[in-house]
């Protein structure tokens, strides 16, 4: 579970995924938010992605 700045409780599901890029793409087609555009992440050979559905709940996406 994360707090928000509001200081609610939620959860923020992870994803592990083959093509977070081409997933972010989708998903923004379909209606949903890119929150963090794909991106390296740094000294850790993966990439992560911050999502919204179009309800404004958030997960991310990973990629080895």
């Amino acid at each position: 579970m994360v707090r928000t700045d509001e200081g609610e409780p939620n959860w923020r599901p992870d994803f592990w995924i083959a093509d977070v890029d081409g997933a972010a793409a989708k998903a923004a087609e379909l209606g949903g938010h890119v929150v963090e555009a794909p991106a390296d992440v740094p000294g850790i050979p993966f990439r992560s992605a911050l999502l919204a559905d179009g309800h404004g709940a958030m997960f991310s996406l990973s990629q080895l």
